[in-house]
């Protein structure tokens, strides 16, 4: 069973496996915190505007969706960082680290790295491809997990 304080958070809003053509959007996102769990996104500043999206500035919108209970803003350059931690969101920005720390002082953990009681175990499934109760395993050890299968780790481990 997991904690009931463990973070439940859905990477770009997937519960159940990655769905490209929706990632990011504001409306599959909106679910995702509607079900119960938090959400990961990819958040751009352009021009005055906030955008979502992983590969591209796709979604347009306003700070208040940003400041929603339960999102973890995931800048995709520093002046995005800057202008969100500004605007006060829960933000953090990474490259290739082991690590690194958001704006409320969790670890966001890259797939497969070493992890602590104030750890996130980010897309464990890419650590562990081939082995999803591994995955799964490792993922226990940390403080929440975010991953496109968050519904279905949710769901494994209820009693």
């Amino acid at each position: 069973m997991i904690p009931t304080e463990y973070l439940l958070i859905s990477h770009r809003g997937n519960l159940s496996g990655p769905q490209p053509e929706w990632e990011n959007h504001p409306d599959y996102i909106r679910q995702a915190l509607a079900q119960g769990f938090q959400a990961e996104i990819d958040v751009r500043a352009e021009g005055g505007s906030w955008r979502l999206g992983h590969d591209s500035a796709q979604f347009l919108v306003d700070a208040d969706f940003l400041l929603q209970p339960g999102l973890w803003c995931h800048a995709k350059d520093l002046l995005t960082l800057k202008a969100l931690m500004d605007l006060g969101a829960h933000c953090f920005f990474h490259d290739t680290d082991a690590a690194t720390l958001t704006s409320q002082g969790w670890i966001w953990t890259f797939p497969g790295k070493a992890l602590t009681a104030r750890s996130i175990a980010v897309v464990p499934e890419k650590a562990f491809p081939s082995d999803r109760a591994k995955a799964w395993g490792y993922a226990r050890e940390a403080a929440g997990i975010c991953s496109d299968w968050v519904g279905d780790f949710k769901h494994a481990f209820r009693q």
